[in-house]
């Protein structure tokens, strides 16, 4: 079963807009710098992949529950945990300074931080299904053990 995420217009142009400003700066930086030619094709062709990278990231974020984990697409980026993993499942509201540290996979505001046990200790994750109360529902069916803890707006 697959969800994918909820999007907010505000945090989406705030994302935008910053890798509209980085990729302003690295084409004044590409233009203005006197370079080797083959140095401005490769910072180019740098440019564009990451570009390409970090706003598919951005906009094309799901989460797929498979057989023995939850699969966690951001774009490019793949990762899966393991539902024998799973702790904590914690509806949030988040504000803007929860985005600026942690492993997120999400676009919207309003989501839930996952909690999974890994070899060196325990990691959240902070993710925004469009249909939370759905995705819940399923985490739990799968995972039974897990801990859930309803929303706190702050």
């Amino acid at each position: 079963m697959t969800f994918h995420t909820k999007r907010d217009s505000f945090l989406l142009i705030l994302f935008s807009s910053n890798s509209f400003l980085f990729v302003i700066s690295l084409i004044v930086v590409l233009t203005a710098v006197p370079f080797n030619q083959w140095f401005k094709w490769i910072g180019w062709g740098l440019l564009g992949i990451a570009l390409l990278s970090w706003l598919s990231a951005a906009w094309f974020i799901s989460y797929t529950f498979n057989k023995e984990s939850i699969l966690i697409r951001k774009g490019l980026f793949i990762k899966q945990i393991q539902y024998d993993q799973l702790i904590k499942a914690k509806e949030v509201y988040y504000r803007l300074p929860d985005f600026l540290n942690g492993e997120r996979a999400l676009s919207s505001k309003d989501g839930l931080a996952l909690s999974y046990q890994t070899k060196v200790g325990t990691k959240t994750i902070k993710l925004s299904p469009k249909d939370k109360t759905a995705f819940v529902t399923e985490l739990k069916k799968r995972v039974p053990k897990i801990e859930i803890e309803s929303i706190s707006k702050k």
